[in-house]
């Protein structure tokens, strides 16, 4: 029986850069093997096999999807075997001692005749890559500024009184296996902005959809709500936004099939056993000062989020001429062997 394949983001491009929550999910990973090497060196495509195998195997498979190549995962991890397999090029991943696996340099399957003349226009083109993402994350960093500009945290108008009593009873309805684990639920790619939030909640009987024009007053009240129910002993899974990753989108209590989702002005398909909540309805906020000021903050961040999706798609297309490049001379048969090699170690063959 083949297994089950779970999609989800554990990095993300976003206001602070490229930021990732792998070296927190590898915590407890009892195997751990990383690929090092250039764009074309094939990590990609030795993760996706390396996962289709193992789900052919019957096993669940938890793949990482990268928000740079949004087709491409960054990374699997196989719960039932506690292990998991990455790219390490795009945080300092190190091996700790504690956790069985391997260090796999994609260099070491190169051809020995790879043209070196090829060498200066590969970093050439990983350089415009580099830059091009840099100058996405500028506009990026931009963009939330303009959004603050937006957006009047709910605690200048709640009375304070009045939302202890909103959280004591959400928690009471809501609550009834210590630990967490973080993701995003949404990313920033070349392909535009990508967001699993329904597809990570299908299988909650229960989830509580929050609305209203705060997003911090939304991913404050989810924290809220989250911090207590991981003090009952519940296991916890947190997901970020990934333009902001300090705000909390989702956060899914597997044991209770609960989910409790900030929807923004996102369309999401509202189930039986969903309850809709808009915030603003709950609370007295105050009007806008100025509806043209914001009609104006709002073609800005319109326009820097076209622009930064322009730089990612020019980081990947300068990214897959490199990897063309490259995958030229690889290696591609010692490549199987050793993903053959890997997934024995994984599942404890000899």
């Amino acid at each position: 029986m083949k297994g089950k394949a779970r999609y989800v983001f554990a990095s993300s491009n976003s206001s602070q850069g490229f930021y990732t929550f792998i070296p927190e999910l590898l915590t407890g990973s009892s195997k751990t093997y990383i690929l090092k090497g250039l764009a074309g060196s094939g990590k990609s495509t030795f993760i996706r096999l390396l996962g289709e195998e193992l789900l052919e195997r019957g096993y669940e498979v938890e793949f990482w999807v990268s928000p740079l190549e949004p087709l491409n995962p960054e990374g699997i991890f196989i719960p039932q075997l506690n292990a998991a397999v990455i790219s390490g090029n795009q945080s300092t991943l190190a091996l700790p001692n504690t956790i069985d696996g391997e260090i796999i340099y994609m260099g070491n399957y190169l051809d020995e005749e790879t043209p070196g003349e090829n060498n200066s226009e590969i970093d050439a083109l990983n350089n415009q890559a580099y830059g091009y993402r840099q100058q996405a994350y500028k506009r990026l960093t931009r963009l939330v500024e303009l959004r603050a500009g937006l957006k009047q945290p709910t605690s200048q108008y709640a009375n304070q009184t009045d939302w202890d009593k909103f959280m004591q009873n959400l928690e009471s309805e809501i609550l009834q296996q210590p630990g967490d684990k973080h993701y995003f639920a949404t990313s920033v790619t070349a392909d535009g902005i990508i967001n699993y939030t329904e597809e990570l909640s299908s299988g909650c009987s229960k989830r509580y959809l929050f609305k209203g024009t705060d997003d911090y007053g939304k991913s404050m009240l989810i924290l809220d709500l989250a911090a207590r129910a991981k003090s009952r002993g519940n296991w916890l899974q947190y997901y970020h936004c990934g333009l902001i990753p300090d705000n909390i989108i989702m956060v899914i209590i597997p044991n209770l099939q609960t989910a409790l989702i900030d929807i923004g002005n996102k369309t999401i398909r509202v189930r039986p056993g969903d309850k809709l909540i808009d915030l603003d309805n709950c609370f007295n906020h105050g009007e806008s000062e100025s509806k043209e000021t914001d009609t104006e903050l709002s073609r800005q961040f319109d326009t820097l989020i076209w622009e930064a999706l322009n730089d990612l798609e020019d980081a990947y297309r300068a990214t897959r001429q490199s990897k063309q490049i490259l995958s030229a001379h690889m290696d591609f048969i010692g490549l199987d062997m050793k993903r053959k090699e890997i997934l024995n170690a994984i599942i404890g063959f000899k």
